[in-house]
């Protein structure tokens, strides 16, 4: 199961249907922070991953990955956001994201995120997917 908490509904909506369209099924979207950390903390055994949009009204995405390490520290944790600059990227890599998305997701780059995201046996090294 993925879950794309993003309080931005057209756009999480669009990252569902891409990444379903590449036969990634269970995406379940959350629009708010605290509802999706929620579903992280009731079903973290059965999460493949969460991708966090990090400019959020109510927590931002720091936060929210921070609470999820919280509730557990396997469950990988993705970045997504608009902005694209290095100091970004950098803390989120700094700050223990599994990785960044540059928004918009495009088929293009989600078939290279999903081509690089780890299996479980594999090493887990920061992803960046970006233009």
């Amino acid at each position: 199961m993925i879950i794309i908490i993003d309080d931005n509904i057209s756009r999480a909506l669009t990252n569902q249907s891409i990444l379903n369209y590449f036969g990634v099924g269970n995406v379940v979207l959350k629009h708010d922070s605290y509802s999706g950390l929620s579903l992280c903390a009731s079903i973290c055994r059965d999460l493949d991953f969460v991708i966090i949009n990090l400019f959020m009204d109510d927590l931002d995405g720091f936060e929210i990955l921070h609470h999820i390490k919280h509730i557990s520290k396997k469950i990988p944790v993705y970045a997504c956001s608009a902005l694209n600059y290095a100091e970004l990227i950098k803390k989120c890599h700094q700050e223990g994201f599994s990785g960044f998305i540059h928004n918009p997701l495009t088929f293009k780059k989600a078939n290279e995120f999903l081509k690089q995201v780890p299996s479980k046996s594999r090493k887990k090294d920061f992803i960046c997917i970006s233009d």
